[in-house]
């Protein structure tokens, strides 16, 4: 947790050299997912709907990181149903989705996720 933070903080202050190169995204949502399977209730899923061999360039590390944060919450706030990730290409740039079925956040609250160290609940 504390170096997530060290991260945040030193990417909006510094330029990072972080290493890019081709991930295999259905391979990385496995992983992410494998490390939350002991997590789930009986009724919860956990659902990779990124198809196999969908790759993406970019920084495999930070991306595993990021998905993880998002799948935690996702499992955090989700008392039965699912927790989807999804991936589809256009022309200009990768759409990853993370989607559950858990209780949302408050319409008036949903800007507030994007400023840096905030925690909703």
């Amino acid at each position: 947790l504390v170096q997530n933070m060290v991260d945040v903080t030193a990417s909006t202050t510094l330029r990072l050299h972080v290493p890019k190169a081709q991930v295999d995204l259905h391979v990385t949502v496995e992983r992410v997912f494998t490390a939350h399977r002991g997590k789930l209730g009986r009724s919860m899923q956990l659902v990779n709907s990124v198809a196999t061999g969908f790759t993406v360039w970019g920084a495999a590390e930070k991306l595993q990181q990021i998905l993880d944060g998002l799948v935690e919450n996702g499992i955090k706030f989700t008392d039965r149903g699912t927790v989807t990730i999804s991936a589809e290409a256009t022309t200009e740039y990768v759409l990853v989705k993370v989607a559950d079925t858990g209780c949302g956040i408050p319409a008036e609250r949903q800007l507030e996720i994007w400023k840096p160290y905030t925690q909703l609940n």
